[in-house]
C-alpha cells in the first residue's frame, strides 16, 4: 500500500488491507459501512474497544473505492464526553509500498461524525 499525492491509497490486486478501530475513553461506537464495490473478508471484534476488519482487493473492486465510518462517542460519569475520548484508525495493506494510514478521531460538537477511507487501484 502507497500513499498517492492526493491522500488516496494505492493499494494492488491481491493486496491484502487490514483496518484495526479502536476506542479509548469511549464506549466502542464506531459503524463502518460497506465497501464501494467490494466486501469485507473478516470482522473481528478482539475486545470490547477494538474491532480488526480485512478485505482482499479484486479484480470485482473499481479503479477507486472507498469506506465510510462513523463515529460517536458516550459519556461518561460527569454525563460529558471526556476529552480524552478517542478513536485510532490504522489501516495497513500486505502489498508493496508499506504505507500505515493512521487517523485519530476526537468529538467534535456535531456527533456522529464520520471519516471517508479511500482507494486507488494501482497498476503494479
Amino acid at each position: 500500500m502507497r500513499v498517492q499525492p492526493d491522500g488516496d491509497l494505492e493499494v494492488s490486486i491481491k493486496e491484502t488491507i487490514t483496518v484495526e478501530i479502536e476506542a479509548t475513553d469511549t464506549a466502542f461506537l464506531a459503524h463502518t459501512g460497506p465497501i464501494q464495490h467490494g466486501q469485507w473478508a473478516t470482522v473481528d471484534h478482539v475486545t470490547a474497544s477494538k474491532e480488526v476488519r480485512t478485505f482482499t482487493v479484486s479484480s470485482a473492486f473499481s479503479s477507486n473505492f472507498s469506506f465510510t465510518t462513523g463515529f460517536d462517542f458516550s459519556p461518561g460519569p460527569g454525563g460529558t464526553i471526556p476529552a480524552t475520548a478517542q478513536y485510532t484508525t490504522r489501516i495497513t495493506g500486505s502489498g508493496p509500498g508499506g504505507a500505515v494510514r493512521k487517523r485519530v478521531i476526537q468529538p467534535t460538537s456535531i456527533l456522529p461524525s464520520s471519516r471517508v477511507f479511500s482507494f486507488e487501484v494501482g497498476q503494479g
